[in-house]
């Protein structure tokens, strides 16, 4: 769309390196940050959670990886 700008990075969870979501920023263009900052940002996101994903499961855990009643916390 006309006047917005956005970045997003890929988030990777399979040993092949496969995308299965992603996180991105759009903003309006008068009020995007500068875009090397937001770029790298994102990518830093995307990373983190590429990387939580990539963890050995604890014991106890969902057998598929995750934990199914995980609730996000609270933004501040």
């Amino acid at each position: 769309e006309a006047g917005v700008k956005g970045v997003a990075a890929a988030v990777h969870a399979t040993a092949e390196g496969e995308p299965v979501a992603s996180i991105g920023v759009v903003a309006p263009v008068g009020r995007f940050p500068p875009e090397a900052e937001v770029v790298e940002a994102v990518r830093a996101a995307a990373l983190a959670v590429t990387s939580e994903l990539a963890r050995p499961a604890h014991p106890g855990a969902h057998p598929r990886g995750g934990e199914p009643d995980a609730v996000l916390p609270a933004s501040r």
